[in-house]
């Protein structure tokens, strides 16, 4: 897969920021940020199999970090039925997991603890960056073993708070 991504300082210089683009390295891709986690990943009970009982289908998996159930059942035109079960495992060398209060009363204070998991074979030196907090922590991660760091938000708004966290070491990023 060849991702290309243009930014206007990248092809045109500094828009006003003194030549800087927001990201460390302006040739960087932004983080993705993964927020694709449905309940049910692919439904298709229009599928129809061809003559030897098969049928083939493309679907994209969630973002989430674990292991997806795949079934499938079918009907042939005489009724018979029949069903299978398979798990697909949805991994990536190096995750966060953000771990906050599901709720808050306006003026509360919350401890927003992000859990950062390696599983690239060695430690990891990462960036950590909670989205409208100022200070940015830097964390060893060793390898397969967890870590993490956190900051004390307060609830100001009835609107709810946003949680997004970026955390990158090198080539490895999740957010």
């Amino acid at each position: 897969t060849l991702q290309v991504y243009y930014r206007y300082a990248n092809v045109f210089g500094g828009a006003g920021d003194g030549g800087r683009d927001k990201y460390e390295n302006p040739m960087m891709a932004a983080p993705r940020v993964r927020v694709h986690f449905p309940d049910t990943v692919f439904w298709a009970p229009e599928l129809v199999a061809d003559g030897k009982g098969e049928a083939r289908v493309s679907l994209n998996l969630p973002d989430q970090i674990s292991t997806t159930r795949l079934t499938a059942r079918g009907i042939t035109k005489e009724g018979a039925a029949g069903e299978s079960v398979a798990r697909i495992e949805t991994q990536q060398p190096f995750f966060l997991k953000i771990r906050a209060p599901e709720f808050a009363v306006l003026g509360d204070e919350l401890e927003v603890r992000v859990d950062l998991y390696n599983y690239t074979g060695s430690g990891l030196q990462t960036t950590v960056k909670l989205e409208g907090a100022e200070e940015i922590r830097k964390v060893h991660v060793p390898a397969d073993a967890p870590a993490s760091a956190s900051w004390r938000v307060k609830a100001v708004s009835p609107a709810g708070l946003r949680l997004v966290v970026h955390a990158e070491s090198g080539r490895h990023q999740d957010s």
